[in-house]
């Protein structure tokens, strides 16, 4: 089903969701693009700071919650590819695969829609293209918006309940030009993100080639001189899927709870006796970019970088995943 909203019939059409279930939508905030409740649409900025993995797997969350309690339905609007690449071919198969299933995380995924939003301005820090992404949707949302002008929205649906969602709404059906136009905003937007990085590290990176250079101490100690271990880069990667059981107490009570950890946390390798097996801030540093770069290729075929950028934006020693790998390729 496609279907063509003006930006007031789109408000509609947000604002009778936001009946039924908790609507977050991108929302302008300074300098950044976060997501909260739905007050007014604000799609064609890229990427969202916070990533589907923030409402999927919440950065802190009760270990043992009742898988049973009843949730309320969430709609995510604004998702763009690379989220759901990491969501679909990493966190789904972590934590819903055949080998282990997490109940509460399945109960999240299942009670959030996504109705994702193709890239009308790439960031000059996305590279999808070079992981094996695109910078639009045409699978594993919902909902897919393709925004072709200031005042008009073409909207698809890809799933019965995106169907469902779409049925009974006030909106034309779409032309042959509009779907034309839609081809061409793709193809602008693709060039755009082909043209900010050209290595391709799609089927993972370190091959012997970079062997030698990914051992070299001295290298990686330079790499990782500026590196504070703040652990920003981790915690909004959509990837990233490392936690840490806590306990913490309230009024005399004690619950278990999962928070996110970050490989470049000193404490990450700590074992039991004192023992630390990267104790290195440059041992962890590298570890992080085989995890993305080969690991996480190895275990489940798809590239652990998705190319959001989002790293690269939030580093406040502006280290960049790109110049990284340029190094790598050069040395």
């Amino acid at each position: 089903m496609h279907l063509v909203f003006s930006e007031r019939k789109l408000k509609n059409l947000f604002s009778k969701w936001s009946l039924e279930a908790q609507l977050f939508t991108p929302d302008i905030q300074g300098r950044l693009v976060m997501y909260s409740e739905f007050a007014d649409i604000n799609l064609k900025k890229t990427p969202v700071w916070g990533s589907l993995k923030n409402y999927i797997l919440p950065s802190r969350r009760a270990a043992f919650e009742d898988s049973a309690k009843e949730k309320s339905p969430l709609i995510l609007v604004g998702v763009r590819n690379c989220d759901i690449r990491g969501a679909l071919g990493i966190l789904d198969r972590v934590f819903a695969g055949k080998e282990f299933s997490d109940p509460l995380y399945k109960k999240m995924r299942k009670n959030t829609l996504i109705v994702s939003v193709d890239c009308f301005m790439p960031a000059d820090t996305c590279f999808c293209i070079q992981t094996g992404g695109i910078p639009f949707v045409s699978a594993g949302s919902d909902i897919n918006i393709t925004p072709l002008s200031n005042d008009q929205y073409l909207l698809e649906s890809l799933s019965l309940e995106g169907k469902r969602l779409l049925s009974n709404s006030n909106a034309r059906g779409v032309s042959e030009l509009e779907l034309r136009m839609r081809n061409d905003i793709r193809d602008t937007a693709f060039k755009k993100v082909q043209g900010n990085f050209n290595i391709d590290i799609s089927r993972g990176f370190f091959k012997k080639t970079h062997t030698e250079t990914s051992e070299k101490k001295e290298y990686w100690e330079e790499l990782s001189a500026n590196c504070i271990q703040c652990g920003a880069c981790n915690f909004t990667c959509p990837t990233c899927y490392c936690t840490i059981l806590n306990e913490v107490s309230s009024r005399n009570k004690f619950f278990k709870v999962l928070q996110w950890d970050s490989c470049l946390f000193r404490g990450y390798f700590s074992r039991a006796g004192k023992k630390n097996l990267l104790p290195k801030l440059s041992e962890r540093f590298r570890y992080r970019y085989i995890c993305k770069l080969s690991l996480m290729y190895t275990e489940f075929g798809i590239s652990g970088c998705v190319g959001c950028g989002r790293c690269i934006q939030s580093c406040p020693a502006m280290i960049d995943m790109r110049e990284i790998i340029r190094g790598l390729c050069e040395n």
